[in-house]
């Protein structure tokens, strides 16, 4: 469980970026069309979609970069360290000089959380996609007081 939730951070960190590159959509200055749909800023369904895109992107950069070999124990930020509860077993090893022990268990950890990434792609991407239709909702508002004439 302890896992699922590193996990759940990780993909946090891409969501930052996601929204940032959401806020510049909505940042962007209008087209010099005079028609009152380009002076009212993008659509509710113009930022649903950017925002789908954007968190599309986040989600699979994040994948990609955390599947990969060392995606996660070559990262501090996302290296899963020894579960508290075997942090004496990993002690005892490194005082009766195992530590290629107490290191392949860590290592394996961090591989087995690599492979599952790809696996849990599904979760990241359904979720978050689903509910940014009632995030654009809140999203058109804001993009409407930015676009106000």
């Amino acid at each position: 469980m302890k896992r699922f939730a590193c996990l759940l951070l990780a993909s946090a960190l891409f969501t930052t970026a996601a929204f940032a590159a959401l806020l510049d959509f909505l940042k962007g200055k209008p087209s010099t069309n005079s028609s009152s749909a380009a002076l009212a800023g993008p659509s509710q369904n113009q930022v649903t979609d950017g925002l789908k895109q954007a968190l599309g992107k986040g989600i699979q950069t994040t994948t990609t970069n955390l599947a990969r070999p060392g995606g996660f124990l070559d990262n501090p930020k996302v290296k899963i360290p020894m579960p508290e509860k075997l942090q004496a077993v990993e002690k005892t090893l490194r005082a009766m000089k195992q530590d290629k022990y107490a290191d392949e268990f860590g290592a394996t950890m961090n591989r087995a959380a690599e492979t599952a990434v790809p696996e849990a792609l599904p979760i990241f991407t359904d979720a978050p996609l689903a509910s940014a239709a009632v995030f654009a909702r809140a999203a058109a508002g804001v993009a409407a007081d930015l676009f106000a004439v």
